[in-house]
């Protein structure tokens, strides 16, 4: 007769939302990693019996510290891409986050075009498309140089592909 083992695999995941890096230290075994400003990590373990398993996490200003009875674990890093950072500068530091256009939620990359290239002037109508509120040719074409100018400072002068105009993997993917 065959015997079926269960084995249950956790993964805890984090994301630097802070202003610089930070440490992800792994106890017991005092493993450390540099976690990136926006990098996501993924703690992965195995466990045999979920009983008896025990996790914690410690936050501080510069460090995670996550604590796992179990003695093998996988960390998996995921570094965001230069379109990443271009969207959190756009939102968190301009505020630009999507609005609602015609009754529904969007989003700047709601309006990308579906294939071929995007450059600076294309990506900042997407992003003034999203917010939809903009009321005085002044204040657009403030917001739009701007917009263009964080276009180039992460992605370059060229037109790039849209396929780069994507999200990062996520970790363990």
């Amino acid at each position: 007769m065959a015997v079926l083992s269960v084995f249950i695999v956790p993964i805890s995941c984090f994301t630097n939302n802070t202003s610089k890096c930070v440490l992800l230290v792994i106890e017991p075994s005092g493993d450390t990693y540099e976690l990136p400003v926006l990098a996501d990590a993924g703690v992965r373990y195995v466990l045999s019996d979920p009983v008896e398993s025990r996790t914690s996490t410690t936050f501080t200003s510069d460090t995670i510290e996550f604590w796992c009875d179990v003695p093998d674990v996988d960390v998996d890093i995921v570094i965001p891409s230069a379109f990443e950072y271009l969207m959190w500068d756009v939102c968190a530091v301009g505020g630009y986050c999507g609005g609602v256009v015609d009754g529904e939620d969007r989003w700047a990359y709601d309006f990308f075009p579906k294939t071929g290239m995007i450059d600076a002037s294309v990506f900042a109508t997407c992003v003034l498309r999203a917010e939809d509120e903009f009321n005085s040719s002044e204040g657009e074409l403030h917001a739009r140089r701007w917009l263009e100018a964080e276009f180039r400072r992460r992605l370059g002068d060229a037109p790039v592909p849209v396929s780069v105009m994507q999200p990062s993997r996520r970790p363990f993917d």
